[in-house]
């Protein structure tokens, strides 16, 4: 079996570095504005009648085409909503010698600003020689009519057009093969490949879960925290910022002149754009500017109480007084997060003498390990979860006491659940599992002594945090609330049908790790999703323990109960009114609520015949070689 899992990880190495070197093709260069053009008298300019050409300097070896970029005459889209472009393209030496050309039929829709990417065959030796590119119709009909496009900023914040003295022209950026950068993932795809197949090698020997776990965790997080980028993560420069906030005692954000709750950072922090590799080598080494703050807004994370950052507020001390250096910190603060996130963990399933395998699988999830890899307030509350589920599950089946030492426990356990993420406090009720078992008044009274203190610790800070949730829907939270209270039916069907129409989507996003909608994500067209939630499945069949039909009832209860209080507390703060779907639901959400499915699931007797758990490990280390991969194939071609 051992040779045949060999086998595996020699192929996906293979394929996965294949796939890097189709990806990691290109880099931008600085752009510049076109020359031939009278931008004084040609505004509008027509290639039927015309043909653009323009000279281009190349600054690097490599060439391999260019970006154009431009606007079209609002008149264009009178009487359609695309217009029809039949673009010849033709590339010329300085001897004029044809380098490439061919025709090119694209569709401009009534939507501003357009690109047409033009590709070339690398050419190696290209370092400052001058290339013609030339424009044309390729048919008597359909004439493209486009206005050269205004100096403007790209989606990133760098000034695209970089000559001050003239306000309009077709805009280029020349493009090159970056063979270096292909080079560098290509090393950082080998040493990953190594560490794995090294984790592998351990793994065979290690019996123990919580240690196969830990070595499962700390190889693939470690990996996963310096191969994604600094604020990859789910709103990660927000929660950087309101730790930086809170380690110089600020609890709540400020307000700025317009009103938005904000947190001043010093420049070189959370304002930077480090979307991949060459950026982080350039910001680095720079150091926090203190006479330059960044005005960092936190409408969506604001809200999160101290208690949420417990673990990242001394880390953030720890890295400014290591270093001034600001990205640094993030790195800092992510390494030191997922230490104690890990051994936390570890220390949840060696404890778990109930359930061990479920804690397990949940723990390995693509979600939960960003969860413990990127700076968030999701790190303590999914510890904390954990730590309630498993210590309940230990009481209720004999393997502890319910005295004062696991009361305090619990308790703590509950507090940081509930105000880790306010939208989850209905979980601190599956305490009353305790009592139902052990059927004493005194362990209920006990359990509501526990619960009223943090319910009333989540409303007071509810009352406090809320204005500072201004988010895009959130001024309208009264009269949502007034309408569908009126309206019970509608708001009936508006839940049901946003949880059945993206059922799929949260499920990807849930065992996939990413959301659907943020940008390139690392489960696009994988099949991981699928695989993970597969081996969750499989691992809550393998597991047999019992409880009572009225226990599951109540988790079944809580359960829903939750997914309702998610899908409302998104429907007052990032719903418009009346919407026919709520949005903002994220597929992460509902990763604490599978230890309560699976507890729904399992029974006294094992539910599979087969005996596939120790396939287990080394499938996922595996399922992990392909995910880290296909981050660095994000981070070259972003």
């Amino acid at each position: 079996m051992k040779r045949i899992f060999f086998v595996i990880w020699f192929l996906i190495t293979v394929a996965s570095f294949f796939v890097i070197g189709n990806y990691c093709q290109n880099y931008y260069s600085d752009s510049f504005y076109s020359e031939k053009v009278d931008f004084e008298d040609s505004i509008a300019y027509n290639l039927r009648e015309n043909s653009f050409e323009q000279d281009i300097v190349v600054d690097n070896d490599n060439f391999s085409g260019v970006n154009l970029y431009f606007t079209r005459p609002g008149d264009a889209f009178i009487d359609a909503d695309y217009v029809e472009g039949y673009v010849k393209f033709e590339l010329f030496d300085e001897k004029n010698n044809l380098v490439d050309g061919y025709n090119i039929e694209y569709l401009f829709y009534d939507s501003g600003r357009d690109r047409i990417r033009i590709k070339v065959p690398t050419i190696s030796d290209s370092k400052g020689k001058i290339y013609h590119l030339k424009l044309s119709s390729y048919r008597d009909f359909g004439s493209l009519f486009f206005t050269l496009a205004k100096k403007t900023n790209d989606s990133y914040g760098e000034t695209i057009i970089n000559d001050e003295a003239s306000e309009y022209g077709i805009v280029y950026e020349s493009l090159y093969d970056g063979v270096a950068l292909k080079t560098l993932m290509m090393v950082i795809a080998g040493v990953i490949s190594i560490i794995i197949f090294v984790a592998l090698l351990f793994i065979f020997k290690v019996t123990k879960l919580e240690n196969i776990y830990l070595l499962i965790a700390m190889t693939c997080g470690i990996v996963l925290i310096f191969v994604a980028n600094p604020y990859y993560g789910f709103d990660e420069a927000d929660h950087l910022a309101h730790i930086y906030g809170i380690s110089n005692g600020q609890i709540l954000p400020e307000r700025s002149e317009e009103g938005w709750p904000i947190v001043r950072v010093p420049g070189e922090f959370t304002d930077v754009l480090v979307n991949n590799y060459q950026r982080i080598s350039q910001h680095i080494g720079s150091e926090a500017d203190y006479e330059n703050y960044f005005e960092n807004n936190m409408e969506y994370t604001g809200v999160y109480s101290p208690l949420s950052y417990v673990f990242q507020v001394p880390l953030m001390w720890m890295a400014r007084l290591a270093t001034n250096r600001a990205l640094v910190w993030s790195y800092i603060v992510r390494f030191g997060q997922l230490l104690i996130g890990v051994f936390l963990t570890r220390e949840i399933i060696k404890r778990a003498k109930v359930g061990q395998k479920i804690f397990f699988a949940v723990a390995l999830l693509p979600a939960y390990m960003c969860a413990m890899s990127f700076v968030s307030a999701d790190c303590i509350f999914s510890i904390a979860s954990l730590a309630l589920f498993s210590t309940i599950l230990n009481i209720i089946n004999g393997h502890a006491k319910f005295n004062k030492k696991h009361a305090v426990l619990l308790f703590i356990c509950a507090l940081f659940a509930a105000v880790g993420k306010l939208m989850f406090f209905p979980l601190i009720f599956t305490l009353f599992l305790i009592p139902m078992t052990t059927k004493k008044k005194q362990d209920y009274k006990r359990v509501i002594m526990m619960i009223l203190p943090i319910l009333a610790i989540v409303l007071i800070w509810n009352l406090i945090a809320a204005p500072y949730m201004v988010s895009a829907q959130g001024i309208n939270s009264g009269h949502q609330i007034s309408y569908y209270l009126t309206n019970p039916i509608e708001l009936i069907q508006l839940l049901a049908y946003s949880f059945f129409n993206s059922f799929g989507n949260h499920m990807s996003d849930l065992f996939g790790g990413r959301n659907a909608w943020y940008g390139p994500t690392i489960n696009d067209g994988s099949l991981l999703p699928i695989i993970f939630a597969a081996i969750f499945a499989l691992i809550v069949m393998n597991e047999k323990f019992e409880i009572t039909k009225r226990q599951r009832y109540l988790i079944l209860a809580i359960v829903g109960i939750e997914i309702a209080c998610i899908m409302g507390s998104m429907l007052l703060v990032c719903m418009p009114p009346y919407h026919n779907e709520i949005v903002g639901i994220q597929g992460r959400y509902f990763t604490m609520l599978l230890p309560l499915i699976a507890l729904l699931v399992v029974r006294k007797k094992n539910n599979l015949q087969y005996d596939f758990w120790r396939y287990v490990p080394a499938t996922l280390l595996l399922c992990y070689l392909i995910y880290l991969l296909r981050f660095i194939v994000r981070m070259c071609s972003f």
